[in-house]
């Protein structure tokens, strides 16, 4: 450090002269010098000031600690610290089990087989439909599990038993000979009376009918063709064995009209009776082996002018369309019933109805209840029209007092037999 030699005075006069030059000279007087405040309890107690008391209620500022709204006793300090962390605490999961539910009788919980189970089910009108389909001679039996297990079962069959297999849902009805199948999952097979599928025999004998089929192309010539002219060939044929060949004028005539005639070909012959186009197509579209069938008595249907039965009503009062007999009524061999004689009060009465009835209700429950009045008078048997055709029918029927209910999926004409 080095030195310098200042002279003292000028130094003090030069920074006096500096500190006049920045403050602005102020005139005291005594009096203004004496009432400076020299103690704090002389001061002004201001909003700004604060006093020995003020600083005694204070306490020391901490680093993360503030003032709490509600006093923190030793006794809640010491509880809180017996608490366990995260005591009572519960977070709920986002799923659940299927196990952690109950089932009840009217809740419960249904499996993807039994889903698929139920889908692959028949709706009430697919039922309807393969009853429909189905013969009428029926007596359904208990389902078996395979096609080998209804000999075993069954083995002293009836006609019109009838067994559903369960391994390939067929249904196999005994005709009197042997177990035939009526429905490969619930087609039947086309039969004289019922539609359905074509076994192989029908389509290739089918195919042969219609490869043989004959066509007249030749029509024309045909229809000229009178009795006069065969006539006139049939006395021709008188002078074959002639030795020396006579001719008529009018044999001459005919056979100078030689090109209206046609060739012979083969075993083909002259028809007695037109065959026309409209009726060739009716033949084609006739099933071989097709039967004549019309309208009989007494259920029956003609076959080929054969009566035939179609349905015999039953007579055990457990089988389903059958009729109760209470010992009054004789059934026939042919399907007729025989009431007893008039001295003995009982009379069989027939009471009509038509699908448009006013007597069938509304639908409910996917059926239709006809009500007609019986005079008190038992059912014997319900006829349900098919064409020109009466049908025996299944149906429910109940007796309500002077009336009987007759309860089916459709509504239909027919008439009810009462006695």
């Amino acid at each position: 450090m080095s030195m310098k030699t200042v002279r003292l005075g000028g130094f003090v006069d030069e920074n006096i002269q500096n500190i006049n030059d920045n403050f602005s000279e102020v005139a005291l007087n005594k009096a203004d010098v004496s009432s400076i405040p020299t103690k704090t309890s002389q001061l002004t107690n201001d909003s700004g000031f604060a006093t020995g008391v003020d600083i005694e209620n204070k306490v020391d500022k901490e680093s993360g600690k503030g003032l709490s709204s509600n006093d923190y006793t030793s006794q809640e300090k010491e509880k809180l610290a017996g608490i366990e962390e995260s005591a009572n605490y519960y977070s709920h999961p986002l799923s659940h089990p299927a196990s952690i539910i109950v089932e009840t009788n009217e809740k419960k919980f249904v499996s993807q087989s039994e889903k698929d189970t139920w889908g692959d089910k028949y709706t009430k009108s697919e039922v309807d439909n393969k009853f429909s389909m189905l013969e009428t001679n029926i007596d359904w039996k208990e389902s078996v599990n395979t096609f080998e297990d209804i000999a075993v079962t069954y083995p002293n069959p009836q006609d019109g038993w009838t067994v559903n297999v369960k391994d390939t849902d067929y249904t196999w009805r005994y005709n009197g000979t042997q177990w035939v199948v009526i429905s490969a999952n619930a087609v039947p097979k086309a039969t004289a009376q019922v539609d359905g599928l074509m076994s192989k025999e029908d389509k290739s004998e089918l195919g042969e009918l219609t490869a043989k089929k004959h066509v007249h192309e030749n029509t024309s010539v045909l229809d000229t063709i009178t009795s006069v002219l065969v006539e006139g060939w049939n006395s021709a044929v008188t002078h074959i064995s002639d030795a020396v060949k006579h001719i008529t004028a009018e044999e001459r005539t005919l056979w100078n009209g030689v090109e209206n005639k046609v060739d012979k070909d083969g075993e083909k012959g002259l028809s007695s009776n037109d065959y026309t186009t409209a009726e060739k197509n009716k033949l084609a579209a006739v099933a071989p082996e097709a039967v004549k069938v019309e309208a009989s008595v007494n259920g029956k249907i003609k076959i080929n002018d054969v009566d035939t039965t179609v349905y015999e009503l039953p007579v055990a009062a457990d089988t389903l369309g059958g009729v109760k007999n209470g010992g009054n009524v004789t059934v026939n061999a042919d399907g007729t019933m025989t009431a007893p004689a008039a001295e003995q009060g009982a009379s069989v009465a027939r009471i009509d109805f038509t699908a448009d009835d006013a007597n069938w209700g509304a639908l409910v429950g996917n059926v239709y209840t006809l009500t007609l009045a019986s005079g008190g008078k038992s059912p014997m048997g319900i006829y349900r029209k098919d064409g020109s055709v009466y049908c025996t029918v299944m149906a429910d029927v109940q007796i309500d007092g002077s009336n009987i209910k007759i309860t089916s999926y459709d509504k239909f004409e027919g008439y009810l037999l009462t006695i």
